[in-house]
Formats: C-alpha cells, sequence, structure tokens
C-alpha cells in the first residue's frame, strides 16, 4: 500500500510524508526512553519504520541519481 502511493507522489509530497514518519520515530523514540515507558511504545516504533521503509521503497525520482551507480563510478 505505502510503496505504490509514494510512487505516484510529486516530490515535495514525498518529501513531506518522509519527514512525517520520521518525526513520528523520533516521538515514539523519545517515549520509548522515558521511565515509565510502555510496551505499546516500543511497537508504535517498529510500525512507524516499516512504514518508512515501505515509502522509501516507493521512492521513484528520476532526476536523483542512483547512490550505488555513482559510488561505483567514482570507485
Amino acid at each position: 500500500m505505502y510503496v505504490g502511493y509514494s510512487r505516484r507522489l510529486k516530490w515535495s509530497e514525498y518529501f513531506k510524508l518522509v519527514r512525517k514518519l520520521l518525526f513520528k520515530i523520533e516521538k515514539a523514540t523519545r517515549k520509548s526512553a522515558e521511565i515509565a515507558a510502555v510496551k505499546k511504545d516500543g511497537e508504535v516504533e517498529k510500525t512507524v519504520t516499516k512504514c518508512l521503509c515501505k515509502v522509501l521503497e516507493g521512492f521513484n525520482e528520476e532526476c536523483v541519481p542512483d547512490a550505488i551507480l555513482t559510488i561505483e563510478k567514482k570507485a
């Protein structure tokens, strides 16, 4: 679901989505680091991280060079 959705986004929308998910991960991490953290906070962090991975999997910007190819050319 996230992969297909993220493939259709414009760059600005895609970037906003990634920033939002990173913020949610950071927020869940802070909560799980608190003294009275509950198991649910760790699960939220894992869920949001999985969502972010799927969004990144759907990254489809042709104007951005492939990092692997760029590194191989320089090596």
